[in-house]
């Protein structure tokens, strides 16, 4: 009767709030991984719509590239000459069942100690003149030993800076200067030193001039 509909009525009102309760959009960028009970389970979601209602649920995280900038990091070359160099890493989040389980802090104190190990086994054994040259390697080995972490991907590490004392670099690029100045003198005495020869071949391949003869002509 009367109360059978209203019972019905009922139960179609709950229901269509139970429904509706379970649509849960996530982001453009963003993955999610289903809950039961609150508990985390082998599911995952790509953007858009979803229905998970009651017990269901999503644990969402935007899985987009993120740029971190770790803290700089002081180091001695094999010349005990102090660097400070500034990397910054971007990375992107490929299994948030992984990641989930540690904190953001955690993610950064661990590329932080990666990014140190990789830095200072190189740096201590190179000289000023050849840490300055090699920033692509620093990219390179750092990606490589960071990899596939904590649920996340190193897409990038952009070593942003090397600094050292401004006295230290003049220095460096006067010794530069004087090394190059050096060859260059060097090679002149060389290309002097052939024609020399040259001219001191005996007839009828060369003029046949003494050594004082050629070295006046």
């Amino acid at each position: 009767g009367a109360l059978g509909t209203i019972i019905f009525i009922v139960w179609i009102f709950a229901l269509g709030i139970w429904g509706l309760s379970g649509k849960r959009t996530l982001p453009i960028g963003w993955r999610g991984q289903l809950l039961c009970f609150g508990q985390r389970m082998n599911t995952y979601f790509g953007e858009g719509i979803r229905w998970t209602p009651w017990p269901f649920g999503i644990k969402s995280v935007d899985s987009r590239e993120k740029v971190l900038k770790l803290d700089p990091v002081k180091v001695f070359t094999k010349d005990n000459i102090e660097l400070k160099i500034d990397v910054t890493i971007i990375y992107k989040i490929v299994d948030p069942h992984l990641y989930f389980d540690v904190e953001e802090s955690g993610i950064k104190q661990g590329l932080d100690d990666i990014r140190d190990q990789v830095i200072r086994s190189q740096v201590r054994n190179m000289l000023l003149a050849d840490v300055l040259r090699v920033q692509d390697d620093f990219r390179q080995q750092t990606q490589i030993e960071a990899g596939p972490h904590w649920g996340i991907e190193i897409v990038k590490v952009v070593v942003a800076g090397i600094e050292a004392d401004s006295g230290v670099l003049k220095d460096l690029a006067l010794k530069e200067r004087t090394e190059l100045r050096k060859e260059g003198q060097k090679v002149e005495l060389e290309l002097f030193a052939n024609q020399v020869r040259a001219l001191m071949v005996s007839p009828p391949d060369g003029p046949g001039l003494n050594l004082e003869q050629a070295i006046e002509q």
